[in-house]
């Protein structure tokens, strides 16, 4: 299922197609994982917001095995209505890419796909800030502070999770 822009106009795609084409040559399962009291509170740490304690996160696999890289859906309010970012994470934990799955504001906050490849290659780090290292949208200051919390954050799931599964 695809959902219009508001307005009208073309579609995004699903998570599906998007987590292809973020990563086409892929094998992508998907996984629901719940943290810890202390995992939650490090996420909220190292991203500067709240952060949910049920995870929905996508592997993307090689034929060989492999890991490629590892998604999260973050869906969250940019001024009133709702938005859907899908972030994917490379295995040394920077952005690999981003898709838009859904945008209920006007069309004209809607952040554009070349804004959204600024993200990209960044790991979490104190520059990954709007106004800091990420210069925001000119008229859309909302839309542009919310795509980079949401990839905080899920620069944030993918650190905590990483963690996780560290051997001791």
């Amino acid at each position: 299922m695809t959902f219009p822009l508001a307005g009208g106009g073309p579609q995004f795609p699903t998570r599906d197609e998007a987590l292809k084409q973020l990563v086409s040559k892929a094998v992508w399962s998907a996984h629901t994982v719940y943290l810890t009291n202390s995992e939650r509170k490090r996420a909220c740490e190292f991203a500067g917001s709240k952060v949910s304690g049920v995870v929905r996160s996508y592997q993307a696999m090689s034929k060989k095995g492999a890991v490629l890289a590892w998604a999260f859906l973050d869906t969250h309010r940019v001024r009133s209505k709702r938005e859907s970012l899908l972030f994917a994470i490379a295995p040394d934990g920077t952005i690999l890419g981003s898709r838009v799955l859904g945008f209920a504001e006007p069309r004209e906050y809607l952040p554009p796909g070349k804004w959204l490849q600024r993200l990209d290659g960044w790991p979490l780090n104190d520059n990954l800030h709007l106004k800091k290292g990420i210069d925001g949208i000119t008229g859309a200051t909302l839309s542009s502070r919310a795509a980079v919390n949401a990839a905080r954050r899920s620069l944030a799931l993918w650190k905590v999770l990483q963690e996780r599964n560290e051997p001791n």
